[in-house]
């Protein structure tokens, strides 16, 4: 799992985007862990998903040939689930990305106004997306 760190939450997003799709083309797949603000509403009011929710409902599922999602209603006591709890509910793949996780036990590209610096010490011009994917795909 890699972790991408920017002051800038734009900058970071249109990074997170241009390296799936540099990973992917890599032949590599890529899985998304993406923390936002509880406020964000994950379904659209006027919904079926959203009434049940609001009319108290733990767990909604939606499918569709095409997708499925689970929204799961928190408790107010209930804690945030961690990066360990979410990746274990997620199919493998060769790379996940986590936007929005400060979890220093995992590898981080940070963001920064020249360049692109992993972790691991490895730095990369900040258009560098194909040297970045080739290191990231290159260590899953």
């Amino acid at each position: 799992m890699v972790r991408l760190v920017a002051a800038d939450e734009a900058a970071r997003d249109a990074l997170a985007t241009a390296l799936i799709g540099a990973l992917a083309r890599r032949g590599r797949a890529v899985s998304v862990l993406s923390r936002v603000a509880p406020d964000l509403e994950l379904d659209r009011p006027g919904k079926d998903s959203h009434r049940h929710r609001a009319a108290g409902a733990r767990d909604v599922a939606v499918i569709s040939a095409a997708r499925y999602a689970v929204i799961h209603e928190a408790r107010p006591s209930e804690r945030e689930p961690d990066l360990t709890f979410l990746l274990a509910r997620m199919r493998p793949v060769d790379v996940v990305l986590a936007l929005g996780f400060d979890a220093p036990e995992f590898d981080a590209v940070e963001v920064r106004d020249d360049a692109l610096q992993l972790s691991s010490g490895h730095r990369f011009a900040r258009d560098d997306l194909n040297g970045l994917a080739a290191c990231l795909a290159d260590a899953s």
